[in-house]
């Protein structure tokens, strides 16, 4: 008897979810994770692993959700399952942490006009210098998750959500954490998937605000780190006893707070603003004129071989003002400066430090070597975006319907996780002008005594090939009538086209 597969066991379980048309889903996941002659979604039904009609991807998209609550209650499922196929993989688990990398993007939809609440999303690499980089389309916000050792190569959405013209990237964010990591849901909601664990979330300077940190900052085994943008102000928390009135036990004025204010800033300066009209100096003192608490050095190295001498500091317990009702005065945080020198020569390779912080209850039980290593690895969600827009089809997707719209993410997000369950079983074979790359040569010349990590990319190559071995009957369509169509002299009228949606600051707040 046939041995069944990790990835086969994945696209049969998918069978057994609720949702509506599920061989026509399987099967476009399938296809969409390992066919790759063609640049549209329609295209996917001429692989050969596509076993229904055309028709049947829009039936496929369609059944993920009929509305936002079952399109949720679908994510949910699938991470679920994804979660199963993970916690399989024991030696993956380095430590007992999490790591979660947290970002938002932008889908291009600029030729959309029948798509509801379109907005301007900012893009990257433009071509032409004079242009701004701007466009139309849909902001998304994504949770993956990290997997060492495969966490250079390896970053899985847990959560994608489209980000509503009404809130920010950092609310849509905090909405996401609350759903996987919730321990005490209120009536009528679940439980988070990630709730039993303890859990490291990696965040760009984007997120380093109020608004995002208050909100987080209640769950226990949840630790934020945060990337703070240069300059950026912080406080030392002092809390001195209120002082008291002669002959009279009365207490006057609150416990003092905030103490000295320092700047994230390498050097003390004294810096010139121009407001109105008018110039001011302020004086800025920077966090190393602060005594830290940990100071450590690390070696390294670049890819082509240049050592590297990384200096760490680390401060404790500072703390930043409260803004727009978001209290931050009892939600004191560590700061770690990171500093990378050319070992020979002696020079800075960045020409500023980088400020990273450590938020939450676990905060101490991050070493700073942890904290550092941790959040270099934030990254990889950036080639993982890049790899559903480019090989996923993330933007190829058109439709009119934005519940529609909202489902395909669910598909890509299937289609990810399919990928990493056949990554280990899979034998990849570089194309013919591919073949030269030193990572190439040795994904395809890997023994089964030293197996190679493959990429998702070089995965999603050899895919078909592994899948084609599946028993097809579970994923074959059952024999039906033909539909009478649609009846002769039918109307069509002009579907609604919907103008761009442009955010207004005051109601939107993201810092």
């Amino acid at each position: 008897m046939k041995k069944i597969t990790n990835s086969e066991q994945f696209c049969q379980d998918l069978l057994e979810l609720d949702i509506k048309y599920a061989k026509a889903f399987a099967n476009t996941v399938i296809a969409l994770s390992s066919y790759e002659d063609t640049k549209s979604v329609v295209g996917l039904s001429e692989s050969p692993l596509f076993l229904h009609q055309y028709s049947s991807i829009r039936d496929g998209i369609h059944g993920v959700g009929l509305d936002e609550e079952e399109q949720s209650a679908t994510m949910d499922s699938i991470t679920e399952l994804g979660l199963k196929y993970l916690w399989k993989k024991k030696s993956y688990d380095a430590d007992d942490w999490l790591i979660l990398q947290t970002d938002a993007s932008g889908v291009k939809k600029g030729h959309s006009s029948c798509l509801k609440e379109r907005q301007y999303i900012k893009i990257s690499n433009n071509v032409i210098h004079t242009n701004k980089p701007i466009s139309v389309g849909y902001p998304i916000s994504l949770v993956n998750v990290s997997i060492p050792p495969l966490s250079n190569k390896w970053s899985l959405p847990l959560n994608i959500c489209r980000i509503s013209s009404s809130q920010s990237a950092v609310e849509c964010s905090v909405e996401q954490v609350n759903e996987l990591i919730c321990d005490k849901p209120k009536e009528g909601e679940k439980r988070g998937l990630l709730c039993n664990s303890r859990i490291i979330n990696t965040l760009d300077s984007g997120y380093g605000c109020p608004a995002y940190i208050s909100p987080t900052f209640k769950y226990e085994k949840l630790v934020n780190i945060i990337r703070f943008r240069y300059g950026k102000k912080v406080w030392i928390g002092v809390k001195h006893p209120p002082k008291k009135e002669e002959n009279n036990d009365k207490k006057i004025g609150t416990p003092k707070i905030y103490g000295e204010k320092y700047y994230l800033i390498d050097n003390t300066q004294t810096k010139k603003y121009h407001r109105k009209g008018e110039s001011y100096e302020v004086y800025q003192q920077s966090i190393f004129d602060l005594p830290y608490q940990d100071n450590i050095e690390l070696s390294g190295k670049t890819s082509k071989g240049r050592q590297l001498k990384i200096v760490i500091h680390r401060w404790n317990d500072l703390l930043i003002r409260s803004k727009d009702g978001h209290n931050m005065k009892d939600k004191p945080f560590d700061i770690v400066a990171s500093k990378v020198i050319d070992a020979d020569t002696g020079e800075l390779v960045f020409n500023k430090t980088m400020f990273t912080t450590i938020h939450g209850e676990l905060k101490n039980e991050i070493s700073t070597k942890q904290a550092f290593e941790t959040y270099r690895h934030r990254y990889d969600i950036e080639p993982s975006i890049k790899f559903c827009k480019q090989k996923l089809m993330l933007e190829n997707y058109q439709t009119p319907d934005v519940q529609h719209f909202d489902n395909w993410l669910v598909i890509v997000m299937t289609a990810f996780w399919l990928l990493f369950t056949a990554a280990p079983d899979v034998k990849y074979q570089p194309k013919k002008w591919q073949q030269y790359k030193e990572k190439n040569k040795k994904a395809s010349q890997q023994t089964d005594k030293e197996q190679v990590i493959l990429s998702p990319c070089q995965t999603r190559q050899a895919a078909q090939a592994l899948f084609l071995t599946f028993d097809s009957q579970p994923f074959t369509p059952q024999k039906s009538k033909k539909g009478q169509g649609r009846e002769k002299d039918t109307t069509l009228y002009p579907r609604t086209r919907h103008k761009v949606v442009k955010k207004n600051r005051k109601n939107v707040n993201s810092s």
